[in-house]
C-alpha cells in the first residue's frame, strides 16, 4: 500500500516537474518558447511512453491530434497578422494616428478611448503586444508622460487579451480541455465584464473624472453590460465590435464630425472585415458542417478579405518583399510553437499525467483550490508572456482538478482564462514593447513595479466573481 502510494507520488511529481518545464525555461534562463515548447513535447512523450505505458501508435495519435489543433490555431494567428501587415502598409495606421495627433487639446478623453477600446480592438485583431506598441507612442505624441502612457496603455487592452488573434486563447483552451468553445467564450465574458468595469475605474481615477468629463465616464462604464449581452450574439468576436462601436460613437461626440468621417476611413478596413466575420458565423449554422469548417474558417476568411484588400488599394507596391519575408518568418515560427504546445498537452491530457498532477492540490486544497486559479492564470501569462500558452499549459489540469472535485468546469477554466488574460499587464514581452515604443528601453522594472498591485487586484476580483456564482 505505501509502495502504491509512493509510485503514484512520484508520478504527480514527475509530471508537475514537465509541465512547469517550459514557464521555467521562459522565465528563468529565457528560452523561446518554440525552444521551450519542443522539450516539453519531447519530455512528455517520453514520459507517456514509459510511465504512463502509452503505445507508440497512442502517441503518435495524440500528437497527430495536437498538431492539428495547433495549425487550427496558427491559422487564424497568421491570417490576423497578415491583415493587420497590410493594413499598416497601406497606411491606415499612420493616418489614424496623424488624424488622433492634431486632437491633443482633447487628450485625457482621447487617451481613455485610445487605451481601452482601441487597445480592446487591436488586441482582437492582432494581439502579441501590438495594442501596448502602437498606443504608447500616441499618448506621448498627445502630451502624455511616458511611464502614465505604457501603464494606461497595458492595463486599458488587457480585458480583451482572451479575445487576441479572434480567440485564439479561448479556442486554444477550449480545444486543449475539450469544452464547448462557446458555453467557455460566455462563461470568460462574464469575468472580463467585470475585469473592464475595474479597469474603466482604473483609468478614469489615473486621468481624472473632471478632466474627461462625467457624460464620456458614464457613457464609457456602460460597455461592460452591451460586452455581457453582445456575447451571447456575437461570441468571440465581441470586444472587436464592442471596441469599434464606442471608438466610433465616442469619437463623433468628441472630435465633431468631419475628424469622426477621417478617423471612420481609417478604420473601415476593420468595420468590413468584421461585418464579414459575423456574416460567416451566421451562414455556418446553416450549411453542412463539412463545407463551412474550412470555406467560413476565421482565418479563410480573413485572408481573402486581405487579397480584396490589396487589389482595391492604389499603394498595393508600399507591402515590400522585406515585409512579406519577415511576416512569413514570424507565422513559421509562431505554428510550430502551437504545435509543440497543443501536441504535448493533449498527449499529457490523454495519457492521465493531468490527472495525476490534480490530485495533489485537490488533496491538498479541497475545494480551496480554486481560489488560486485566476492567480495560476497570471502567472502562466507572467511567465510565458502569453495567455495562450498559460492557457495551454494548464487548461487541462483545472479541467481534470473540476471532473475530480465536481466543480463547474466552465467557471474554473473562465476563470483562469481571465486571470491570464489580465495578467498580460505584467507580461515581460508587453512591458518591452511599450518601452521600446517610446524609446525608454532599460525601464521595464519600473513599469512591472506598479502593474504588479493592478495585476493581484485584478485576480482577487476574478476569486469574488468565482466564489459567488458557485455560491449562486
Amino acid at each position: 500500500m505505501v509502495d502504491l502510494y509512493v509510485m503514484v507520488l512520484l508520478k504527480s511529481v514527475l509530471s508537475i516537474i514537465i509541465i512547469l518545464l517550459p514557464l521555467l525555461l521562459i522565465s528563468i534562463l529565457k528560452w523561446s518558447a518554440l525552444r521551450a515548447g519542443a522539450l516539453f513535447l519531447f519530455c512528455v512523450m517520453i514520459s507517456v511512453n514509459t510511465v504512463y505505458g502509452m503505445g507508440l501508435e497512442d502517441v503518435l495519435s495524440g500528437f497527430y491530434e495536437g498538431t492539428l489543433l495547433g495549425l487550427n490555431i496558427a491559422y487564424i494567428v497568421a491570417s490576423a497578422l497578415t491583415f493587420f501587415m497590410v493594413y499598416e502598409a497601406l497606411g491606415y495606421l499612420r493616418a489614424l494616428k496623424a488624424f488622433l495627433a492634431r486632437e491633443s487639446s482633447k487628450r485625457y478623453q482621447l487617451a481613455l478611448l485610445l487605451t481601452v477600446f482601441l487597445g480592446g480592438f487591436l488586441e482582437s485583431i492582432a494581439g502579441f503586444g501590438t495594442p501596448v506598441a502602437v498606443i504608447s507612442p500616441i499618448l506621448v505624441s498627445i502630451g502624455f508622460e511616458w511611464s502614465k502612457a505604457v501603464v494606461l496603455s497595458l492595463v486599458g487592452h488587457s480585458w480583451a487579451v482572451s479575445y487576441a488573434a479572434f480567440g485564439v486563447p479561448t479556442a486554444a483552451l477550449s480545444d486543449v480541455t475539450q469544452v464547448d468553445f462557446h458555453k467557455l467564450c460566455d462563461h470568460t465574458a462574464v469575468f472580463l465584464a467585470v475585469g473592464l468595469v475595474l479597469i474603466l475605474l482604473y483609468e478614469i481615477k489615473s486621468l481624472g473624472v473632471n478632466k474627461i468629463g462625467i457624460p464620456l465616464c458614464i457613457y464609457v462604464l456602460m460597455s461592460p453590460i452591451l460586452f455581457s449581452l453582445l456575447t451571447l450574439v456575437t461570441g468571440v468576436y465581441t470586444p472587436l465590435l464592442l471596441s469599434l462601436f464606442m471608438l466610433s460613437s465616442s469619437f463623433l461626440f468628441i472630435l465633431g464630425k468631419e475628424t469622426f468621417k477621417l478617423v471612420l476611413r481609417a478604420l473601415l478596413p476593420y468595420y468590413a472585415l468584421s461585418i464579414s466575420l459575423l456574416l460567416a458565423m451566421l451562414l455556418k449554422k446553416s450549411l453542412l458542417y463539412a463545407l463551412s469548417a474550412l470555406i467560413l474558417h476565421t482565418g479563410t476568411i480573413t485572408f481573402l478579405f486581405t487579397i480584396s484588400l490589396i487589389l482595391s488599394a492604389k499603394g498595393a507596391s508600399t507591402i515590400n518583399s522585406n515585409m512579406l519575408l519577415r511576416l512569413t518568418s514570424n507565422i513559421i515560427k509562431l505554428s510550430i510553437t502551437f504545435v509543440v504546445l497543443m501536441a504535448g498537452s493533449t498527449l499529457a491530457a490523454r495519457s492521465g499525467m493531468m490527472r495525476d498532477i490534480a490530485r495533489v492540490p485537490l488533496s491538498l486544497l479541497g475545494e480551496h483550490y480554486v481560489f488560486l486559479v485566476p492567480f495560476i492564470g497570471l502567472l502562466g501569462t507572467y511567465m510565458t508572456g502569453s495567455n495562450t500558452a498559460s492557457n495551454v499549459l494548464f487548461g487541462s489540469l483545472h479541467s481534470e482538478y473540476a471532473l475530480l472535485s465536481g466543480v463547474n468546469v466552465y467557471i474554473i477554466l473562465a476563470a483562469h482564462n481571465a486571470g491570464g488574460a489580465l495578467g498580460s499587464v505584467i507580461s515581460p514581452a508587453k512591458i518591452l514593447a511599450g518601452t521600446h515604443s517610446v524609446e525608454r528601453r532599460g525601464k521595464e522594472g519600473m513599469i512591472l513595479r506598479t502593474n504588479l498591485k493592478i495585476a493581484a487586484l485584478l485576480a482577487l476580483a476574478m476569486d469574488g466573481i468565482a466564489l459567488l456564482w458557485m455560491l449562486g
